[in-house]
């Protein structure tokens, strides 16, 4: 899986990354209540290996390690989106959507930042 975007590159997610996947989205999503930390690693751990698990990762054209962000559904569950501060509000996050093949997706939480930057995830947060 391969496109390239805003500098990026995108491809599927190796288990190499799930320990960087696991910290950026506990530290996004908990950013505040690091007593949550140890508690949410043992639930997403097993998560990233689900055989219906999809995992898309932006990096740099010439470096796989370098994450831009990273996508994590369950079939047609988007579980969490990532995208790092500097290349944030530049689409990378469309993209991996785009490149995911997922059809309109279901979410499981939305973190502050994403519903204040996009309405129509406000107006669709449950």
């Amino acid at each position: 899986m391969t496109a390239e975007a805003h500098g990026c590159r995108f491809r599927i997610g190796w288990p190499s990354d799930y320990g960087y996947i696991i910290d950026t989205w506990i530290r996004s999503k908990y950013r505040d209540q690091a007593g949550k930390w140890h508690d949410e690693k043992e639930k997403i751990k097993p998560l990233l290996t689900l055989n219906n698990t999809k995992i898309v990762v932006a990096c740099l054209p010439d470096d796989d390690d370098a994450i831009m962000g990273w996508l994590v559904a369950n079939s047609d569950v988007l579980q969490f989106v990532y995208v790092r501060k500097g290349v944030r509000n530049l689409g990378l996050a469309k993209q991996m959507l785009a490149v995911s093949n997922l059809s309109w997706p279901k979410r499981t939480s939305d973190t502050e930042s994403a519903t204040a930057s996009s309405p129509s995830l406000k107006s669709q947060a449950t």
